[in-house]
């Protein structure tokens, strides 16, 4: 698959590239890269970098991704919850209108009694 595409599922850009190939110790000019990705030039040092790339995108491709509702979520619960880190069920339960039952189920482990901002955010998403 075309690098332009792989980067635009990742959601990032020829910025972030450039970023990455100079922690590689690699600095070009954003316009070389663009040659680079487009395949227009076909020198050693434009297939090395382009193999470069190739590798720093499939690192990119194996993390694991936030889901995408999660930064709303947990935007939300901090503008609502600003110096809470923790909720118990009753917490969750009345912030989902949910009853006690039906929100241990959905948001909480067996004998688990609390949890964090950014997890209740995650199974939020």
């Amino acid at each position: 698959m075309e690098l332009k595409i792989r980067l635009m599922k990742l959601k990032k850009t020829q910025a972030d590239l450039i970023n990455a190939l100079k922690e590689k110790n690699i600095v070009i000019a954003p316009s070389y890269l663009s040659t680079i990705i487009n395949q227009v030039r076909e020198t050693n040092r434009a297939k090395a970098i382009y193999n470069t790339c190739e590798k720093i995108i499939e690192e990119w491709e194996k993390m694991p991704r936030e889901k995408e509702l999660y930064r709303e979520n947990l935007l939300r619960l901090d503008n609502k919850f600003p110096d809470k880190e923790m909720f118990n069920i009753t917490e969750v339960a009345k912030y989902c209108k949910l009853n006690y039952a039906t929100a241990k189920n959905l948001f909480f482990e067996k004998n688990q009694r609390f949890i964090s901002k950014t997890v209740f955010a995650s199974k939020l998403s």
